[in-house]
């Protein structure tokens, strides 16, 4: 598969690679990393686009939360996990500008954005929790049917 649209999709890749490799146990090879985005590849052409509000939804019903809790300013360890990832996911998945994300999640400043993504970012490295987690939520991102997207 060739990465041909933005730096994100080329980073969201190479971590779905990485952290797909350390779950299986797996060297990391070009055929592995072709395996390892096979499913992304076929999928991504003929499906909607992953939209923020479609990012938001699917977080939050993965953690069993409202989307209105990640858009709250609760602050419990639950709620800002899930925002957390929300964050990173949106800005992986999508073009939202880090002003924009911070509107749509309760009115938070870019800095608070950007601290956020850079925590699940360096947490996918360390934690065995979001090394699952995130990778399950994006094969929701990209298989949901094209009315989710509402």
């Amino acid at each position: 598969r060739q990465i041909q649209h933005n730096m994100r999709e080329l980073e969201g890749s190479l971590n779905r690679i990485i952290a797909l490799a350390r779950l299986t146990g797996a060297l990391l090879t070009p055929k592995f990393a072709a395996q390892a985005l096979k499913d992304i590849a076929s999928k991504q052409p003929e499906g909607n686009p992953v939209t923020l509000s479609l990012v938001i939804d699917t977080v939050a019903n993965s953690f069993q939360l409202a989307p209105s809790d990640l858009k709250s300013r609760k602050r419990d360890k639950e709620t800002a996990l899930a925002r957390q990832v929300a964050i990173y996911l949106i800005k992986q998945e999508t073009n939202c500008s880090l002003t924009r994300i911070g509107q749509e999640l309760g009115g938070r400043n870019h800095s608070t954005i950007i601290h956020a993504y850079e925590k699940v970012a360096s947490g996918i490295n360390t934690s065995p929790y979001l090394q699952r987690k995130i990778p399950e939520i994006q094969q929701s991102l990209h298989h949901k049917p094209k009315d989710a997207n509402i």
